[in-house]
C-alpha cells in the first residue's frame, strides 16, 4: 500500500512478486487503517515538506505493529555548505571576491534556499527527528548515512554557486552527470549526513 496527497492511482499494479495500490488523503488526514495494520512503512523525503513532524509521526507510530519498523528516508540540511562557513572555504571567499550574492552564513543560506522552493518548508537536524520520534514511542534502531562519496558534495557546491549568481535551487541533471557523480562517489568515499536513513522500531509491549 502507498499512500500520498497526490493522485497515483495509475501507478498500482504489480510490483515484483506482488501488488501495490495507491492511495490519496488530503494533507492533515489520518491514514485510512486501523491502528497495528503494518509491520514495515518506509517515508522518503516527507518530513522536509511539513512545517510540523510530530502529528504525522504520531499517525506513523499508529499504524505500526508492535515490533514493527519505520523507515525514515530524509535530507537534513547541507553539511557540506555548513563547513564552508565554519572553515571560512576558499570557496565562499572566491565567490564574495568575484561578485557573487553570497549569504551572510549558513542559517541564512538555507532560509533563503527553501523560500525558493514551494514543496520543501524546512530541513530537520537529525536529533530533532530522534527526538520526535521518541515521543511517539519509536524508538531509534540505526541512522545510515546515504551519502558516501564527494559526489553529493559536488553537487550541493554546484547549487551553491548557481543560487548565489543565478539564485537557482535546481541544478539541471543529465545522465552523464549522474554516472560522474556515481564515478567520483566509487573513487573517492566520504561520509556526509546530509541525507540518511534513520530506522526506528515500535516496541513489542510497553511498561509504565
Amino acid at each position: 500500500t502507498a499512500v500520498d496527497v497526490i493522485d497515483n492511482a495509475n501507478l498500482s499494479g504489480t510490483v515484483g512478486a506482488g501488488e501495490i495500490a495507491y492511495r490519496k488523503i488530503d494533507p492533515g488526514q489520518t491514514l485510512p487503517y486501523p491502528d497495528g495494520s503494518f509491520d514495515k512503512i518506509l517515508i522518503s523525503e516527507v518530513l522536509m515538506v511539513l512545517p510540523d513532524i510530530a502529528p504525522v509521526l504520531a499517525e506513523l507510530s499508529r499504524v505500526l505493529r508492535p515490533g514493527g519498523r519505520l523507515y525514515c528516508l530524509n535530507a537534513f540540511g547541507r553539511f557540506q555548505i555548513r563547513r564552508g562557513y565554519e572553515r571560512k572555504s576558499f570557496i565562499i571567499r572566491l565567490l564574495r571576491r568575484f561578485g557573487g550574492d553570497v549569504p551572510k552564513d549558513y542559517d541564512t543560506y538555507i532560509a533563503e534556499l527553501l523560500a525558493t522552493n514551494v514543496a520543501r518548508k524546512q530541513f530537520y537536524t537529525i536529533d530533532e527527528v530522534h527526538a520526535a520520534m521518541k515521543k511517539v514511542g519509536l524508538e531509534i534502531d540505526e541512522t545510515i548515512s546515504c551519502c558516501r562519496g564527494v559526489g553529493f558534495s559536488l553537487l550541493y557546491w554546484m547549487q551553491f554557486v548557481g543560487f548565489c549568481f543565478g539564485k537557482s535551487y535546481a541544478v539541471n541533471f543529465s545522465m552523464v552527470r549522474f554516472f560522474l557523480l556515481k564515478l567520483l562517489n566509487t573513487v573517492w568515499p566520504a561520509r556526509d549526513d546530509s541525507v540518511s536513513l534513520l530506522i526506528a522500531a515500535k516496541p513489542s509491549s510497553t511498561t509504565d
